[in-house]
């Protein structure tokens, strides 16, 4: 498990807590999210979907 603190773009800051489910040399690690709160699943989400929103302009 894994404890991290997440700085969106828009400069929010959200807690998460996790699995690491691989990792890869130089390009990272996949995390599966097993502790967040609500307050801060909402505002991943609102960034996600600006961010698919954005991609597909």
């Amino acid at each position: 498990m894994v404890n991290f603190k997440l700085r969106l773009p828009a400069g929010d800051w959200i807690e998460v807590e996790g699995e690491v489910l691989y990792e890869s040399p130089r390009a990272g690690f996949g995390v599966r999210f097993t502790n967040i709160s609500q307050a801060d699943q909402r505002l991943l989400q609102a960034h996600i979907k600006a961010e698919e929103q954005r991609e597909n302009k």
